[in-house]
């Protein structure tokens, strides 16, 4: 198992900004909890980004042929 794509890439960054969240809002979370809201909110976009990143890689790896003239194949 490894990084495979830029997907793999951007949720390792998703879980790093996660756990830097929680150490944030651990250390002081009377002092940096605005910090650590931040951290969640790039946290969550960059896993949404790394979703993306997935998703178009798995439709680009499988393309349909189409026939657009209606008739059948040989």
């Amino acid at each position: 198992m490894g990084i495979k794509s830029t997907s793999d890439i951007f949720f390792i960054l998703s879980v790093s900004a996660v756990l830097m969240s929680v150490l944030s809002w651990a250390l002081k979370p009377d002092a940096l909890w605005l910090a650590a809201t931040q951290w969640l909110l790039i946290a969550i976009t960059v896993g949404v980004w790394g979703l993306y990143l997935r998703l178009r890689d798995i439709h680009e790896e499988k393309p349909v042929a189409k026939n657009t003239n209606g008739k059948k194949k040989k």
